[in-house]
């Protein structure tokens, strides 16, 4: 998908429409009613400045201050401060997942779990460990 002035390209944005507890989590919390997914085939781990890339897509005032980052080899330590930061400094959520994660969720799929309660494992996981 392209913007309206077709300088940039998203790989995916989608609009919220679940009612499971992560997805309204990003809606109500993260005051966000679209997401935008961005798919890095990387062979090296991504680096920080994919991550202020995908950063300057989001919007919250738009309703769009969250990104998802699926990225084969995950992200370097500074791609996961860099994503830190972001929300930090102006509240924009970027959650960055892994091949590992992915196959995951569907691991829980396949079992009749949520996979979304994996997604909020790793929200948790990145809320909790963010300072100052």
């Amino acid at each position: 998908m392209r913007t309206d002035d077709s300088l940039s390209r998203y790989d995916l944005i989608s609009r919220i429409v679940s009612v499971d507890d992560f997805w309204r989590t990003l809606v109500h919390s993260f005051n966000s009613r679209y997401i935008l997914f961005e798919f890095k085939n990387y062979s090296d781990q991504l680096p920080a400045s994919q991550i202020y890339s995908t950063e300057r897509y989001l919007y919250p005032k738009a309703l769009r201050a969250v990104s998802m980052i699926i990225a084969r080899q995950g992200a370097s330590q500074n791609a996961l401060t860099a994503a830190k930061g972001a929300l930090r400094e102006s509240g924009k959520l970027i959650l960055i997942l892994n091949q590992e994660d992915i196959e995951e969720m569907v691991r829980r799929k396949d079992r009749g779990d949520s996979p979304s309660d994996y997604l909020s494992d790793k929200l948790d996981e990145h809320l909790i460990s963010l300072s100052r």
